[in-house]
This record gives structure tokens, sequence and C-alpha cells, in this order.
């Protein structure tokens, strides 16, 4: 028997979670191709991790489908390793400190997220009050 709250077995969790992963990564992936631009793709996803980690209470049913599948999705650490990369290959010192100013413009976004949305928290709480 499993425990209270908990999927009697992986299978069963996935097959739950699986569509709403996979329809949030094809939304991300297509919004990544129709932005065109690498770094406001991964700064815009950061800014939506941030603001879902910041939720209080955690919504984790959201956050599979929007922060695993939809901001996966849209932002590639794959792809961002591959630029720098290919600066730090060509000595090319105007990419790289793209590639370097996107991994600090990223962690500042999922900051920023984050004090949104306990900002709308807050604001909520007052208006229920």
């Amino acid at each position: 028997m499993s425990a209270p709250g908990r999927p009697r077995s992986a299978g069963a969790a996935l097959g739950r979670e699986l569509p709403g992963v996979g329809l949030g990564a094809i939304a991300g992936a297509l919004l990544r191709w129709q932005l065109g631009w690498d770094p406001l793709a991964n700064l815009l996803g950061c800014l939506l991790i941030g603001w879902l980690a910041g939720q209080k209470p955690p919504r984790p049913g959201w956050f599979l489908v929007l922060g695993v599948g939809f901001c996966g999705s849209l932002t590639t650490f794959g792809g961002w390793v591959l630029a720098l990369a290919d600066a730090l290959g060509t000595g090319a010192a105007g990419d790289l400190a793209l590639r370097l100013g996107e991994l600090l413009a990223g962690v500042a976004a999922v900051a920023v997220g984050r004090r949104l949305a306990r900002l709308g928290s807050r604001r909520q709480g007052e208006l229920r009050h």
C-alpha cells in the first residue's frame, strides 16, 4: 500500500503528469523558435520560473507544466553552453561577454520573478481580508 497522497507507482504518476509536461514543452519550444533570439528566450524563461518557484503556497502541478515543460523547453542550457563554447573557441570577446552577461541577467531574472510572486501573494492576502 502506498502512503497517502502518493501514487501507487511511478508509472501512474508518469501517466498523469506526462501530458501536461509535454504540452508545456511544445509551447515553450514554439515560443523559443518564434522569438528567434536565444538570450530573450532564456531571460523570459528565467523570469517565469522564478515567479513559479516563488508561489505561496507552491503549486506542483503548475510547476510541472510551466516550469519543467514550458520553461525547460524555452530555456535550453545546452544551447547556451554551445554558444559559450563557440565564443571561447573563437576568442570572440563580444560573444563571450554576451553569454556571461546572459548568465548574470538570468540569475537576476529568477530573483525578480520570485519577488514578483511574493508581492502578488501578499496583495492577494490583503484583498481577502
